[in-house]
């Protein structure tokens, strides 16, 4: 029941990352409702739980020789693997905005993930 209640909670957690993309990243944009956000949110969620560990895995050494930078490169990965899920709702162009994106997403989870350890 609490893996259930971490998974809502990331979820959520996801969907206030895309509003704050949606906020701060001008060139981000997002055509739809909130159950389009969610819809968005779960799936970026389903991805990092699936994918992220596997693509950390074969992609260790990169993320030890940079000491973590890497991670960013693999976050951006992923975004822009949900943004060409969603390509007529979710718009944010390579380059530059995905960095920002990338940057703003991780640090939301980030503080989320410490937050919710500390209180554990």
């Amino acid at each position: 029941m609490r893996l259930i209640s971490r998974f809502i909670a990331q979820i959520l957690i996801n969907a206030l990352a895309l509003l704050a993309i949606f906020y701060l990243v001008p060139e981000a944009k997002f055509i739809g409702d909130w159950t389009k956000l969610l819809e968005i949110a779960l799936v970026l969620g389903i991805i990092n739980f699936l994918v992220k560990p596997l693509l950390k895995l074969f992609l260790g050494p990169l993320v030890v020789l940079t000491l973590g930078l890497f991670s960013l490169v693999i976050n951006a990965l992923i975004l822009w693997i949900v943004v060409q899920l969603f390509p007529n709702v979710l718009i944010i162009p390579w380059g530059w905005p995905l960095v920002w994106a990338t940057i703003i997403v991780s640090v939301i989870n980030f503080v989320f993930h410490f937050l919710s350890k500390s209180k554990a």
